[in-house]
């Protein structure tokens, strides 16, 4: 199951393999800086390439933000794992387990005050030591009070 929207959840497809938290609602005054955390949690036995894979045929983990009411200034994926795979004479770079990706958001000084929607992209490939799933990508939104 996938759960992005601050709605609800909702299955993607059959495969059961990642959950993401809906993102919290933030706060943000005009000309400041705001990180928001996105939280994801892959099945045990799977896993997704990292932003950075050793191979340039591996589709990364990509996380991208519209423009809205907030500016991405940074995304931060977190340290990946180095794991050796039968499919692989190198360790691969990937994530699994339960990870975190961070993004650091500018209102800007003329943002509009009030409550307003951001909308972003998480893209993924999950797969486990013998396959790989078809890609995904799939919504986020969260609700950002600007001030």
């Amino acid at each position: 199951m996938l759960c992005l929207s601050p709605l609800g959840c909702f299955s993607a497809d059959n495969s059961n393999v990642l959950i993401v938290t809906p993102p919290a609602r933030l706060r943000v005054k005009r000309g400041q800086e705001v990180t928001q955390s996105i939280v994801a949690e892959l099945r045990t036995g799977f896993h997704v390439n990292s932003n950075q894979p050793a191979d340039e045929y591996l589709i990364p983990l990509k996380l991208t933000w519209l423009k809205g009411p907030l500016e991405a200034a940074q995304i931060l994926y977190p340290k990946p794992l180095l794991e050796n795979f039968a499919f692989s004479q190198k360790p691969v770079s990937v994530f699994s387990g339960k990870f975190e990706i961070k993004t650091k958001f500018r209102a800007a000084a003329s943002a509009q005050p009030g409550m307003a929607l951001s909308n972003g992209k998480l893209r993924f490939q999950a797969c486990n030591d013998k396959e790989c799933l078809p890609p995904k990508t799939v919504e986020i939104q969260f609700a950002v009070d600007i001030e």
